[in-house]
């Protein structure tokens, strides 16, 4: 896979170590970006947009982890998280599960396998959002040209044969450029007045 095509993960920790652990596991098979704390791990987001997941230790000076990833949900609803843990305490990260933030927890140190297997996971849940998103831009865009076609087919009242092959080349059009199978059809002819001469324009 070309690399402009791999997955795009943030990785965030502050101890160097683990860092190169992830990029060992990971590094040959998804784009990684490392950041030594949660404010730099901001910073990047700012600049490049939302990853496809973050992956954050929970004990990190300034910021937990489940912290990071609930302010980075605030801006992108679409985004993943994984949180890493040497720590037993782990009441904080069912709740951040159960809200939403986080899509699982792993123990410090994890084995390359588990790392690999909860990352995949994680990121058919990444698409899947991502893919919601768009539809949901998809369909709002959607909404307002049936708006435009509803008035359109409005200013057109009182006109038969012609116009109503222009209302629905308009409908054909639209079907096209949502990249979508028309959920209904329209007869060839209008069936009000199939003997109807057309219309001058």
């Amino acid at each position: 896979m070309h690399d402009a095509a791999k997955p795009w993960i943030l990785a965030v920790d502050d101890e160097p170590g683990l860092l190169s652990d992830i990029e060992r596991a990971l590094g040959r098979h998804y784009r990684l970006s490392v950041a030594s704390d949660p404010f730099a791990a901001l910073e990047i987001i700012e600049r490049r947009g939302c990853p496809d997941l973050v992956i954050t230790d929970q004990r990190m000076p300034g910021m937990r982890g489940t912290e990071l990833l609930a302010k980075i949900r605030e801006q992108h609803p679409e985004s993943v998280g994984i949180i890493l843990t040497g720590f037993t305490g782990r009441a904080d990260l069912i709740g951040a599960i159960n809200e939403g933030h986080v899509f699982a927890y792993l123990t410090k140190p994890s084995k390359a396998e588990e790392l690999l297997s909860t990352v995949d996971r994680a990121l058919r849940l990444s698409t899947g959002r991502r893919a919601a998103e768009q539809l949901a831009t998809s369909l709002s865009k959607l909404d307002d040209e049936l708006g435009d076609l509803q008035r359109f087919v409005a200013g057109r009242k009182g006109t038969a044969g012609r116009s109503f092959r222009d209302v629905r080349r308009k409908i054909d059009d639209l079907a096209v450029r949502s990249g979508r199978i028309s959920l209904f059809s329209l007869p060839t002819q209008p069936s009000s007045s199939p003997s109807a001469p057309e219309a001058d324009e």
